[in-house]
């Protein structure tokens, strides 16, 4: 645990978080989705410190201490332990300038490059839920994550990058984490909140309640309609310069955001 003492060269070691929590038992929900690992990176046109990225990621950690830990697999269920066993974090240095990643330029080519591998953990495996590499080029900074998607989802992960930045620059914000599970909206009343946290999200839902959503899913498939969008690549494109062009300077709009 050295390694935030030495951050020069290309690095790669196991981060903790310092603080133990106990086990979270997961819903079906969270195990279905689970198994997908996602990336995700962010380009800032200019070198990020690489030692205050690290000071400020071990704060930001404990705040997000499952982030380090590992799932465990039952014989009627599945937990998400907090035991701090860690998480990978490398270090990359080029010495060529960053590519010009953002608007026309995507780095969906190179996202694996820019993440750090991460294997999906069936459970009971000392197998890490995240990683983090830092790439730094001459003139710009490369943030990826890796993670499985039982830890979180789009919106946490935005959270979680987000907050690392407040720390970063040392401007903490009030701040409530959640994961969305747009999914069990659906069960309304069936839900009852979990005894309150700082930092998460959780909610209790009733054996019954969950076997009846699962089965209106499954009912629904016989009797619902599949409906396909056809977004010529010209269209997409004419509505992004329409937008970006009215957008300010270092501003632009993605191809998702047009297509929803």
């Amino acid at each position: 645990e050295t390694f935030f003492s030495k951050p020069s060269g290309n690095i790669k070691a196991n981060i903790r978080c310092g603080i133990k929590k106990p086990e979270q038992k997961l819903c079906h929900y969270d195990v279905m989705s689970g198994t997908i690992i996602v990336r995700r990176a962010a380009a800032f046109s200019y070198r990020l410190n690489t030692q205050q990225l690290l000071d400020s990621l071990h704060e930001c950690l404990k705040e997000f201490p499952y982030f380090c830990g590992r799932l465990k697999q039952y014989e009627d269920h599945w937990s998400l332990d907090g035991n701090d066993a860690g998480l990978s974090l490398s270090i990359v240095q080029h010495d060529s300038a960053m590519p010009a990643y953002g608007y026309q330029h995507t780095m969906k080519k190179q996202m694996r490059g820019l993440c750090e591998p991460l294997a999906f953990s069936s459970g009971n495996k000392d197998k890490g839920l995240m990683g983090i590499r830092i790439t730094h080029y001459k003139d710009g900074t490369v943030i990826g994550i890796s993670n499985s998607h039982v830890l979180m989802d789009g919106t946490g992960a935005w959270q979680f990058l987000q907050r690392w930045a407040e720390h970063y620059r040392n401007e903490l914000k009030p701040a409530h984490f959640t994961q969305d599970r747009s999914p069990l909206l659906f069960l309304g009343d069936d839900i009852q909140q979990a005894t309150p946290s700082p930092y998460y999200s959780s909610i209790r839902i009733s054996k019954l309640a969950l076997a009846a959503f699962f089965a209106r899913c499954i009912a629904s498939f016989a009797t619902g309609k599949t409906t396909v969008l056809h977004l010529p690549a010209a269209t997409i494109a004419n509505a992004k310069q329409q937008i970006n062009d009215v957008l300010p300077e270092g501003q632009w709009v993605s191809t998702q955001d047009v297509a929803m």
